[in-house]
């Protein structure tokens, strides 16, 4: 079984609030074999554990990963301040932080991991049409796409697919109103190739707080991945000396007909008449 763990990123409105706030939507996922599961995370546990000491007494969440905490942390320690947040990244220096991030990234070497980012376009769904569908919907169905035809396509039927996520009541409503699948068949009509989505069990297995603590510690990594793409898309922030991103692009999904990242690890929908050039192969 493939297990797709997700995360998303920036906000999901369409109000000209929203959108001025959070131009793109971003649904992240990192896939990896159940039998990499546990191992996964005793790995990212060790990384926790060598890095903030203790932290297993403290609340879960000052020694979370984020790509977003790890940023603003590298910013400080840079301009010879201490990390602001949370409270168990206070204690790094500049050195212990290259250390971390060293180990965070060859633990994704280690496991190989697929990591595939959605990216809605706001603006532009407004602009083309007069009916814009829900930015979630697009995301997901996007997403469920690339599962299917990853099986389908590398894995074989005898293979099945799952997506693990927070649980969100706003993304449960178009599960359960059937929103989400209607935005998939909409999307799939316009595919080059059918898709066999009784493939992928679509509708996630949500990560309640103080549940499911394995697929808590794993989904870090899936935030880290997302969070460097999301930088990258919402800076346009595509050079060769964007490090975070040099090290990632190993493991974003590539195209099967061209090896590039657009249109498979990652994909901004509406489409735009030129993808950025991606610096790295």
């Amino acid at each position: 079984m493939l297990l797709f763990y997700l995360d998303e990123y920036g906000d999901n409105g369409l109000s000209t609030r929203a959108i001025v706030e959070s131009p793109f939507f971003m649904l992240g996922a990192m896939c990896i074999r159940d039998t990499q599961r546990l191992s996964l995370y005793e790995q990212i546990r060790r990384l926790k554990s060598a890095f903030f000491p203790g932290w297993e007494g403290e609340n879960w969440a000052e020694s979370e990963i984020k790509g977003s905490y790890l940023s603003q942390a590298l910013r400080r320690l840079d301009r010879g301040l201490t990390p602001m947040r949370p409270s168990l990244y206070q204690s790094l220096t500049i050195e212990r932080l290259s250390a971390l991030m060293k180990e965070l990234f060859n633990i994704i070497h280690r496991f190989s991991p697929l990591f595939y980012v959605v990216a809605v376009d706001k603006n532009e769904q407004i602009a083309r049409y007069a009916q814009p569908l829900s930015p979630v919907g697009i995301a997901y169905a996007h997403l469920q796409t690339r599962a299917a035809l990853l099986v389908a396509e590398v894995y074989g039927r005898q293979e099945g697919a799952i997506f693990l996520a927070d649980e969100e009541n706003q993304h449960e409503r178009l599960f359960r109103r059937g929103e989400l699948r209607r935005t998939r068949e909409t999307i799939m009509q316009n595919m080059e190739r059918p898709v066999g989505i009784e493939l992928v069990l679509d509708k996630p297995l949500w990560i309640n707080q103080g549940e499911l603590t394995v697929e808590r510690e794993i989904t870090q990594l899936v935030d880290f991945g997302l969070y460097i793409v999301a930088s990258a898309i919402a800076q346009d922030n595509w050079g060769a000396t964007n490090e975070w991103l040099r090290s990632l692009s190993p493991y974003l999904a590539r195209h099967w007909g061209t090896g590039d990242v657009w249109n498979a690890g990652l994909t901004i929908t509406p489409r735009p008449e030129r993808y950025p050039v991606f610096p790295f192969r």
